[in-house]
Formats: structure tokens, C-alpha cells, sequence
């Protein structure tokens, strides 16, 4: 046979070779850009803080759900948030994080919260893992681990914000109705504290055990002390009767201003719109700097009806740092990762709010401030988040609207005693 003759063969063999290699490389294309990068969602997902479980866990959907429709990670790697359910319980907590971290090969986490972390922090900074922790306890203030942020307000603040905004409305006189749980009386500790240094008279300090069917007798403690409001804190599930107490004792007469606990949509739902838009004001994290909201609840609205329960923003934010820091990092390296962090979150830099402007921001080599639905991101020295606070206000179909905001001149002065 000629070399003319084979000619042709050889020529449909190459032809063959490429498609083949078109076909391999088309059908790995995933391969090639990189398996899921996975971060950790760890809470209480069931028992009797399962509510703020539920704030974490769809808070991190929804950043998840951005992060993979808008561009993905590190060229189009997919964001995988993994849950663990650690029941609240330090006990549980343990093996939770242990399968997190190896087996499925977490470079971040979402959580714990305050009652877990001392249990696990160790586990945490062993291994490197930059951890985004959700709770108020005060003792996080001072913290010096370099592994451990904290995206949401610290109780030393909230509790400023909310004893502020109560003596801002004239009122001089309060009733203090607080949980039993140790976050809720540590938070009690800096409304106090902060209200009665800038002038406020305390009338009751009330303590309420959770889960419980009636609370009559508390209520008719607070309300006998003839305060002009009630300072706040419970969970959901106990807010229920306990409103409905209040309201056959005294008709709500008393106004309420709650945490940001009580922002929520289980909150709300627990003691019905139409009472919470009458007689309740909560205080949370401020979004009045930018439309750090939309995104958020333009994606979890994709996952979930109604208004987004307590806690949820400020996971949504904790997975977006993560995220944006990954990206920062173009490494899922956990050192570089968590150097990455206050790059990311702290001004100055062009703010962003979504992952999209994000993304495009840092692949131009811009210096970004993430502005989230827990307000605009930053971290002192503690890596305990700063920022502003506002005062929110359920309308009659539970949707909170912003009423008033809490400037950081008003929380410094309320801090200093000379509001």
C-alpha cells in the first residue's frame, strides 16, 4: 500500500484522537474547574434551640445559593455548606465538628454558638479552620485566637443599643424580662448596666425559665412595677404564651423593645403580627448604609416562604465573608483564607452587596468592604464585628420595616454614661 493510500486513514485517525479528546475534555469540564469547596454550618438544628439552628443553617443556603448562581468560586467551583447538628449541647459538639473538619474536608465554618464554642475551639484551631462564630457572650470580647471571628453584635453592643434607643424615647423607667439561658442574662448585664448609668431607674428584673405554659406570675411582676417599657429578651417558642399573658393581664399596655432575636419571622409569628407591629420594637444590626438586604432576601426567598427567621442575615453574611475571602485568597489554603478575612470585611474599599460585584471587584484587583444584611462588615482587633444599629418595627403582615437608626455616636455616648 501506498503512502497516498494511507493517507486518508491516518488522516480520520487523528480526526478521531481530537474528538475523543473534545469529548473528554467536555464531559470533565467540572473536573477541570475543581471539586465543591465545602463549608461547615454547625447548630443547634434540632431540640430546644432548633429555632436558632434554623437561623444559621437557611441564613448559609442563601449565601449559597448566590455564591452558585452567580459565578461560583475560585473560576466556577461550586459552594457546598454542610450542616452539623450539634443540639446545643457542648457533648454533641465534639463528634460534630470531628466529622466536619474530616470527613467532609471543611476549609471554614458557620457557627457554633456560645454555648458550644469553649468546647470546640481547641478542635478548631488545631486544625486552621477560620471560624465564623454566631452568639453574644460578652467573654468573646477579649478574644485573642486568631481562628475565631465574630460577624454578629456582641452583647456589650446590642445591650448599649437597646438601653440607648429605650432612654432616646423618653423612657426613664424600665421592667427588664429576660430568659434564663446564659446568653440572655449575659445581654441583661449590659442593658442594665448601660441604662442606669445614663440616668434610667430599673423597676423589676424578671427572669423567665423557657418552655414554660403560662407566665403569669412574672408578668404581674413587671407589670406592678408600673414601668413606662419592657426590656426584652426571649426565645420564640416562649414568646407565645408569654405575650398572651401579657395581653389578658394588662391588654399591652407597656410597650417592648426586644433584641434582634425578637426581629425574627418566628419571633413574629410566635406572638402574631398584629401584636408584635402594635406593641414591639426590636434592635438589630443596622442596614441604613446600603441595600446589603436585597441580596439576601431575594435568595432565601427562593428556599423559604415569609419573612427570614432570627439569626438568618448574619449567617448569611458570616458564609458571604468566607466566601469572598476564598475568593481574595484564590486558594482554599485555611491560612490564607483567614488572612484573607479582614480584606474583605473591613473598610475602606468599594463597597459590595452581592456576590457578583464582588466577584468582578476582586478578579480587577480592587480593595473590597462587604456591606451584608446584618449591616456593613468590620472587625477591631478582637475580631468582634463593629457597626451601627436600628430599631425595627413588624407592620400588620410581619414584615419588619426600619423606624430608627442608632448612630455610633449615640452608642458611644450611651457606652461612656453621658447620653
Amino acid at each position: 500500500m501506498t503512502t497516498q493510500e494511507r493517507s486518508p486513514v491516518l488522516l480520520w485517525t487523528v480526526i478521531a484522537s481530537v474528538a475523543l479528546t473534545i469529548v473528554a475534555c467536555g464531559g470533565s469540564s467540572s473536573a477541570q474547574v475543581g471539586p465543591p469547596i465545602n463549608i461547615g454550618v454547625e447548630g443547634p438544628m434540632t431540640g430546644q434551640y432548633a429555632d436558632v439552628g434554623a437561623g444559621f443553617w437557611r441564613g448559609a443556603q442563601a449565601a449559597a445559593a448566590e455564591v452558585n448562581a452567580e459565578g461560583g468560586l475560585l473560576g466556577g467551583r461550586k459552594l457546598n455548606v454542610i450542616q452539623a447538628d450539634d443540639v446545643s449541647d457542648p457533648a454533641d459538639a465534639v463528634p460534630a465538628i470531628r466529622k466536619l473538619i474530616d470527613v467532609d474536608k471543611i476549609v471554614a465554618l458557620d457557627g457554633p454558638n456560645s454555648t458550644v464554642l469553649p468546647a470546640i475551639s481547641g478542635i478548631l484551631t488545631s486544625n486552621k479552620i477560620p471560624t465564623m462564630f454566631q452568639g453574644g457572650t460578652t467573654h468573646f470580647d477579649s478574644n485573642t485566637n486568631e481562628w475565631l471571628w465574630r460577624p454578629s453584635p456582641s452583647d456589650s453592643q446590642l445591650g448599649v443599643a437597646m438601653a440607648a434607643y429605650a432612654l432616646s424615647k423618653g423612657y426613664k423607667k424600665a421592667a427588664l424580662v429576660f430568659a434564663s439561658v446564659a446568653s440572655a442574662q449575659t445581654l441583661k448585664g449590659v442593658v442594665k448596666d448601660t441604662y442606669t448609668k445614663n440616668g434610667g431607674t430599673i423597676t423589676a428584673d424578671v427572669t423567665i425559665a423557657t418552655g414554660q405554659t403560662s407566665y403569669r406570675s412574672e408578668i404581674e411582676q413587671a407589670v406592678s412595677s408600673n414601668p413606662q417599657v419592657i426590656l426584652l429578651q426571649v426565645d420564640p417558642p416562649t414568646a407565645g404564651p408569654l405575650f398572651s399573658n401579657f395581653k389578658q393581664i394588662n391588654n399591652l399596655a407597656i410597650p417592648f423593645i426586644g433584641s434582634d432575636l425578637t426581629a425574627g419571622s418566628d419571633f413574629i409569628t410566635a406572638v402574631t403580627p398584629a401584636i408584635a407591629s402594635q406593641s414591639l420594637v426590636s434592635i438589630q444590626g443596622s442596614t441604613s448604609a446600603g441595600p446589603g438586604a436585597a441580596p439576601f432576601l431575594k435568595y432565601y426567598a427562593t428556599m423559604y416562604p415569609g419573612e427570614p427567621v432570627s439569626g438568618a442575615n448574619y449567617s448569611y453574611d458570616a458564609v458571604m465573608q468566607l466566601a469572598l475571602a476564598i475568593q481574595k485568597a484564590g486558594s482554599t489554603d485555611t491560612t490564607k483564607i483567614d488572612s484573607a478575612i479582614s480584606e474583605i470585611a473591613n473598610p475602606p474599599g468599594t463597597d459590595v452587596t452581592d456576590w457578583t460585584t464582588g466577584l468582578q471587584a476582586l478578579n480587577s484587583g480592587k480593595k473590597i468592604h462587604f456591606v451584608g444584611a446584618g449591616g456593613p462588615a468590620g472587625y477591631n482587633s478582637n475580631h468582634n464585628a463593629l457597626g451601627a444599629f436600628s430599631a425595627f418595627q413588624s407592620n400588620s403582615s410581619g414584615q419588619l420595616q426600619d423606624i430608627s437608626d442608632i448612630s455610633l455616636d449615640t452608642m458611644a455616648k450611651a457606652a461612656a454614661g453621658t447620653l
